[in-house]
């Protein structure tokens, strides 16, 4: 299906775009690359529209990712939680709702202010955490060195500390590896 594909900075191209097309290129009428689909949206019976990230933006992020490995600077903050959680487990056990902290890894910033196992975030900065699913998304709006408050539950009483957020790097990352 050939399809109008949106570009901030560019005006509308069309172009064929197709499932699994995200992440492909998208090229003006000089043959330059524009922007990088990103995702398709239509309807049985309505012409499509495709959206593409602006490569100026995709640039430096490709540039990072070979140079790195992975995107630098995004948050972390050091936990892992009971997925199981959630508004009902905490309706029924008079407990606030928020994300279950099973797990603090070591030398985090969270455990740097002293969260254990058992707490439940409950906010991070001015956002309100109903359950573990928010945490990533919360984290987002912030990065690797920023502060911000959290609020957590534990035995009763809402505890406040200032958290300076780790780096998120991939699980198993090795800056010192190298390929031979």
């Amino acid at each position: 299906d050939s399809v109008h594909v949106w570009v901030k900075g560019e005006s509308s191209i069309d172009a064929n775009v197709y499932s699994g097309n995200s992440g492909g290129p998208v090229y003006d009428e000089a043959g330059n690359v524009v922007g990088i689909v990103s995702a398709k949206y239509s309807t049985e019976g309505m012409e499509g529209i495709g959206f593409a990230i602006p490569v100026n933006d995709a640039s430096p992020i490709i540039a990072e990712l070979v140079d790195k490995g992975y995107v630098s600077g995004k948050a972390a903050i050091g936990l892992k939680f009971d997925e199981r959680y959630n508004t009902v487990y905490s309706r029924y056990y008079r407990l606030p709702e928020g994300a279950f902290v099973a797990e603090v890894y070591p030398g985090s910033c969270s455990e740097e202010v002293g969260v254990k196992a058992g707490d439940i975030l409950m906010q991070i900065g001015e956002y309100t955490v109903k359950d573990y699913s928010d945490v990533p998304v919360i984290l987002r709006h912030f990065a690797a060195g920023e502060t911000a408050e959290i609020r957590i539950f534990r035995e009763g009483a809402i505890l406040a500390a200032t958290i300076e957020f780790d780096e998120a790097v991939p699980y198993g990352f090795d800056e010192n590896d190298t390929e031979t």
